[in-house]
């Protein structure tokens, strides 16, 4: 299924409100403030995300270290990998999205 990028904020919020397990979110750009916008305001210690902080990705400011503290705050799980490009949103691992667009709005 193809989905329009502008469309995707709005799919992702609607498939991870109804989960009540683990969100899994690898992707290698993401910013907090889409990041917020999908996820439940009650997800807590049921998210794992995986990001890549490559140095020259942090230089042209398309990834950002600010998810660290966010994500401590939440109380969300933060991985990071370098040779990262997978772009893979899942509900527990049962279904998921995988495709090019990252969470960067």
């Amino acid at each position: 299924m193809m989905i329009e990028s502008q469309d995707l904020e709005g799919l992702l919020r609607d498939y991870f409100s109804s989960n009540e397990q683990r969100i899994i979110i690898i992707c290698p750009f993401i910013t907090n403030s889409i990041l917020e916008s999908i996820l439940p305001s009650d997800a807590a210690d049921n998210v794992t995300i995986v990001t890549s902080w490559r140095k020259d990705h942090l230089r042209n400011k398309v990834s950002h270290v600010d998810l660290f503290p966010l994500s401590e705050e939440r109380g969300w799980t933060l991985y990071h990998n370098d040779k990262l490009h997978l772009k893979f949103y899942s509900n527990n691992l049962e279904d998921c999205f995988i495709g090019s667009a990252n969470l960067t709005g």
